[in-house]
């Protein structure tokens, strides 16, 4: 039998192993922002799932779980707050198409997309997407205009 402790995989104060959520925590970053990390890091429909940001952060789906759960949070609410935010980023980006938009998030659907949309923003993508648009072109005029004064 090995006599170990875990003292002997401590060198220097740093642990020899660590999983990933241990640096996030160690640096007082809550779990949720290191989930939100981890789904922004690795923007794919694949990557989306609990299970896949669970292995990245090094913990089981139940340890990840419990810890959102103790800030209060699910990874369901977390992953939909994510996409709220990246659909905006993504609606100004004219070149993508809605279909693309909503492939780059996850939906397995357009109709899955645009219910979503509709219940964040009150309004379909596409109209969501004017209302950036128009607003981004608004702002831009007004700089612009301050400057030639």
């Amino acid at each position: 039998m090995l006599d170990l402790s875990i003292s002997d995989f401590i060198i220097d104060g740093e642990p020899l192993f660590e999983c990933p959520i241990s640096r996030y925590m160690r640096n007082n970053q809550t779990v949720t922002a290191a989930v939100v990390n981890e789904l922004n890091q690795r923007l794919c429909p694949e990557f989306n799932t609990r299970r896949k940001v669970a292995q990245a952060l090094g913990v089981s789906e139940k340890k990840l779980q419990r810890l959102l759960q103790d800030e209060e949070t699910s990874f369901a609410v977390v992953l939909d707050a994510f996409r709220q935010l990246q659909t905006v980023l993504m609606l100004r980006r004219k070149k993508l198409s809605l279909k693309e938009v909503a492939v780059a998030l996850g939906y397995s659907s357009s109709g899955s997309f645009n219910h979503a949309c509709k219940r964040w923003f009150g309004v379909s993508p596409k109209v969501k997407r004017r209302e950036i648009l128009a607003k981004h072109h608004k702002d831009t005029s007004k700089r612009g205009s301050r400057w030639r004064h």
